[in-house]
């Protein structure tokens, strides 16, 4: 099952003629390799010029036996504005280095991030 994402818009703003919005998503679902679609729509917008992610609100630094969970165990999330989706990367042992999943998925349930995007 591809994730979807519930968005809670926390602010909106004009500048000049683009569009800006603060808000807060949240991920059902499982995480795919190509990524899971997320369209300007979700925030209010036709498009998007920029969309900056923040470090995820769930992130854990939870370790070991306990770590049960995508945040848990260094998952990242980027945005892939040709395809309009979000990518979870994962951290590698080469500190500062990420990489695509490379296969299968992972659970990233109520993986929770901040963004701020600029658009039309």
């Amino acid at each position: 099952m591809a994730v979807t994402f519930a968005t809670t818009v926390i602010h909106r703003t004009v500048f000049g003629n683009k569009r800006i919005v603060t808000a807060d998503v949240v991920a059902t679902g499982t995480a795919t390799p190509a990524g899971d679609a997320y369209l300007p729509a979700a925030l209010g917008l036709k498009g998007i010029d920029i969309l900056l992610v923040s470090s995820p609100q769930t992130l854990s630094t939870t370790t070991g036996a306990e770590a049960t969970t995508a945040e848990d165990v260094g998952y990242h999330v980027s945005y892939d504005h040709t395809n309009e989706k979000f990518v979870y990367t994962h951290a590698s042992g080469n500190a500062g280095v990420h990489i695509a999943l490379a296969g299968g998925s992972v659970q990233v349930t109520n993986t929770t991030i901040r963004v701020m995007a600029v658009g039309y």
